[in-house]
C-alpha cells in the first residue's frame, strides 16, 4: 500500500469514528417520541429517518444535532419549547 493511500485510509477511519461518536447518545436525559423503548434500545432501533418529526401534528418532535448532545438525528421532544397537546382538536 502506498503511503498516500495509507494516510487517506487512516484519516477516513478517524473521521468515521468521530462521526459515530457524535451520533451516539450524549449524557442528557431527554423526552423521546411516544411509544419509544428505553434509551439504549431506542438508539439501537431508531434509523434516524425523521418520519416521526414529519407526522407530528404539533411540531413537537425535533431532531437532535451536534449542539443538543443527544445524538445526531435522534428524535426528541422539548416540552418547554413546543409542548404536546392531547386536547381534542374538534368540537363535539
Amino acid at each position: 500500500m502506498k503511503r498516500a493511500g495509507f494516510f487517506k485510509l487512516l484519516i477516513g477511519g478517524i473521521a468515521a469514528y468521530e462521526l459515530l461518536g457524535m451520533m451516539k447518545a450524549g449524557n442528557k436525559t431527554v423526552l423521546r417520541p411516544p411509544g419509544a423503548a428505553d434509551e439504549d434500545e431506542f438508539l439501537a432501533l431508531c434509523v434516524r429517518c425523521g418520519k416521526c418529526n414529519q407526522v407530528c401534528p404539533y411540531d413537537s418532535i425535533k431532531m437532535g444535532t451536534e449542539n443538543h448532545g443527544i445524538g445526531i438525528g435522534t428524535p426528541f421532544i422539548d416540552a418547554r419549547e413546543t409542548p404536546v397537546s392531547f386536547a381534542p382538536t374538534f368540537l363535539v
